[in-house]
């Protein structure tokens, strides 16, 4: 998989609150030519948290960086402090900085460091400007619409688009999307030993895989009236994800709940509006934040919902990126001819949500 660093479309965070340095860090972050984000209030760690996987640098000033955590590393962090004040080499080391620069007198050294960076990283072999980004979803509980919610972000994903059931006990993607009938592989008939490091060329697989009207290819359990030895494993899942990661387009991935995720570029977790479903996913993003998996959450009402999104967001520390309603008619619909082409509205402004945190445009 690309990393941020050397994605041509990754962002330089800016997390400086001293007014004196922050215009100097925003000059050095604005002549990478990347985007910038820019956060100025200490008490945006949770942003600062959910930003720093998919960030090619992060310029942080010691009142930022005393709000990081151990876990919260990356290898293109800057420890940034004014002229006016002393370094401070105590937090710069407590929050894993690459390295600590004085401005405006060391702007220079800074954005030549970053430069440097990226050009190393792509001499690594790090870099593939044609590689697939590839997003995970996973309810924080059963149940929470997660396998729906793939695919309808798949459906809005740009082409070419592969939609992957990676949960072993699902009961196939292709019969959500109303492509049970469509010639095509499943699992089964890929022929993955479970330590299987053969990879398949992208095209070839996407050409192998049932595909819906608009072009979502589907890998999909398979349905038999026999005992079928065969159970998704993470070593097919690498082998299959490795495969498309070399091609364009997006990969989404349909997680069983609280899953741990694979390789991917980000993990879209749906957290019911429950007590129980928000309990659970306060364990399962102290997972995806000790792996320092980068993650979004997008909250879920459903009739019985007894928490308010605000009351959700306040328990996780973390801010969802969207609410997605319940859709009264959906369920019968989809049972009948599939998650239909045109999505419903919340659904729809869910995915465009998460495509943008991933850098897809929808």
């Amino acid at each position: 998989m690309p990393t941020s660093v050397d994605r041509p479309d990754a962002f330089v965070l800016v997390a400086v609150a001293d007014p004196v340095l922050h215009p100097e860090a925003v000059h050095v972050a604005a002549a990478t030519t990347r985007p910038v984000i820019d956060l100025t209030d200490p008490q945006q760690t949770a942003e600062l948290r959910r930003y720093l996987s998919r960030a090619a640098a992060i310029l942080v000033d010691a009142e930022f960086a005393a709000g990081l955590g151990d876990t919260d590393t990356h290898e293109a962090l800057f420890f940034l402090t004014s002229d006016r004040t002393p370094m401070d080499w105590e937090t710069a080391l407590r929050c894993h900085a690459a390295q600590a620069f004085i401005l405006p007198a060391q702007s220079a050294d800074l954005l030549s460091r970053m430069s440097e960076l990226a050009t190393t990283h792509r001499a690594r072999g790090g870099g593939h400007s044609s590689a697939s980004t590839t997003i995970a979803v996973a309810g924080a509980v059963g149940g929470a619409g997660a396998s729906t919610f793939a695919a309808a972000l798949a459906r809005l994903s740009p082409e070419p688009v592969t939609l992957i059931d990676a949960d072993p006990a699902s009961g196939g993607l292709d019969l959500l999307l109303g492509i049970e009938d469509t010639p095509g592989a499943r699992w089964p008939d890929l022929l993955l030993g479970e330590n299987s490091g053969g990879l398949i060329d992208a095209g070839d697989l996407r050409a192998a895989l049932p595909t819906t009207v608009d072009h979502v290819a589907v890998l999909s359990a398979a349905r038999t009236t026999i005992a079928d030895p065969f159970t998704v494993g993470p070593a097919h899942l690498a082998t299959v994800l490795s495969s498309l990661a070399g091609g364009p387009g997006v990969v989404v991935v349909d997680l069983p709940a609280a899953s741990d995720p694979p390789a991917c570029d980000l993990v879209a977790v749906i957290v019911p509006t429950e007590v129980r479903a928000t309990s659970a996913a306060v364990r399962y993003l102290h997972r995806l934040r000790a792996s320092r998996t980068s993650h979004v959450v997008l909250t879920r009402r459903r009739a019985w919902s007894g928490m308010e999104p605000a009351d959700v967001r306040r328990v996780l520390g973390s801010d969802p990126v969207a609410d997605v309603a319940t859709v009264a008619a959906l369920p019968r619909q989809a049972e009948i001819s599939g998650l239909p082409r045109r999505l419903p509205a919340t659904l729809r402004r869910a995915a465009a949500a998460v495509l943008a945190e991933a850098g897809v445009a929808s």
